[in-house]
């Protein structure tokens, strides 16, 4: 079983590479596009971005259950099968900007239904907390160089072809991991048809991940925002840099999850997020392209640290046959910080009736 679930890590590693770089092509530029070409006021652009994030909470939460009933195989299939007919979709009609946020808000659904569906198949695997530190880093590693490549190459693209063009390379991708995904084997029997109760454990633990994957959600849309449009530099720079993020995660992120395997969770979740707090800290003073790179990359470190721990206590906490059922609530707000932290970007103008909103 341990050569197997080396393989199958490897696998999911290389899908996730395919995945992510076919959505990172598209997905942070989408709120570009639809503010400077299609002229959508900034407002309706963060409000796409909060229902991104709830079709994709909901999408989390109904593929942990379907992947528990069904198989993490099937659903991952499924998944990747409707976001390329959604995506497809939506670049042909791609002159409608209503069309194109309804759409892609519908792909997130399924996107968070694949992502909580292979979180589940990689805690099938691992059990041994060491394992399934080194694990998940793995299959963060294939993520993070998708990221990376998509970042940098889709900033590039969209100047040169637009966004319908990246759509439809988008959709290819998803469509070509579905023969890699068949590849997989199932590792254990479906669990029976019913709900259970989530944990004490899984409860406590729910609570970090939340405020976790939210700072983590900071880094999509909103620095591409901040770096093309705020300060000027353009979709290819602001591309590049927030590649840079993802190319430094790829070279180290397997050392650091080495590293976070022998701490206790709490411990290498809370470094994770004290470098989170550098780097955030750091970016307000970049104003230029020089600076990007120096404000930017402090980010890797927490990605590094935070996100493998906490997906390895999740998995911990889970019972064996339900896995997908609470790995549900995982991960749906890595998208939801996105939309406060736009509109603090684009200025004072907006940053402080936006936050006295917030406190109603």
């Amino acid at each position: 079983m341990r050569r197997n679930a080396l393989r199958v890590q490897d696998k999911l590693a290389a899908i996730s590479a395919i995945r992510v770089l076919g959505l990172s092509l598209t997905t942070p530029f989408i709120g570009v596009a639809l503010e400077e070409a299609y002229r959508v006021p900034l407002a309706q652009v963060s409000a796409y971005y909060v229902i991104l994030a709830a079709m994709g909470a909901a999408g989390q939460v109904i593929g942990g259950l379907a992947s528990d009933r069904a198989g993490r195989v099937r659903v991952m299939a499924l998944s990747a099968l409707t976001a390329f007919a959604l995506l497809a979709a939506a670049a042909a009609l791609a002159s409608s900007p209503m069309a194109l946020e309804a759409l892609t808000s519908l792909q997130s659904f399924f996107s968070g239904s694949f992502a909580s569906s292979s979180t589940a198949l990689v805690g099938d695997y691992f059990s041994e907390h060491a394992e399934l530190v080194k694990a998940y880093g793995r299959v963060r590693v294939g993520a993070n160089l998708g990221w990376a490549l998509g970042a940098v190459v889709g900033g590039s693209l969209y100047q040169l072809l637009g966004l319908r063009t990246l759509l439809a390379f988008t959709s290819m991708t998803q469509l070509s991991t579905v023969p890699l995904i068949l590849a997989i084997r199932e590792p254990t029997p479906r669990s029976s048809m019913r709900l259970e109760a989530p944990s004490g454990s899984m409860l406590l633990f729910l609570g970090p991940s939340f405020l976790t994957f939210i700072i983590a959600g900071l880094m999509g849309y909103p620095l591409v925002y901040y770096f093309s449009v705020t300060l000027g530099m353009g979709t290819a720079l602001g591309g590049s840099l927030l590649a840079l993020n993802g190319a430094l995660v790829v070279l180290l992120q397997d050392r650091v999850a080495a590293l976070a395997s022998r701490l206790r969770p709490s411990r290498a979740l809370a470094a994770g997020m004290a470098i989170y707090a550098i780097g955030y800290a750091i970016l307000p003073a970049v104003r230029g392209a020089a600076g990007g790179p120096g404000g930017h990359s402090p980010h890797n470190g927490g990605r590094d640290g935070g996100p493998p721990g906490l997906e390895r206590s999740g998995g911990e906490a889970q019972q064996p046959v339900l896995k997908g059922d609470p790995h549900g609530g995982v991960r749906p707000d890595r998208i939801s910080g996105q939309d406060p932290v736009v509109l603090y970007l684009r200025g004072p103008a907006l940053r402080a009736p936006s936050l006295r909103g917030l406190g109603r």
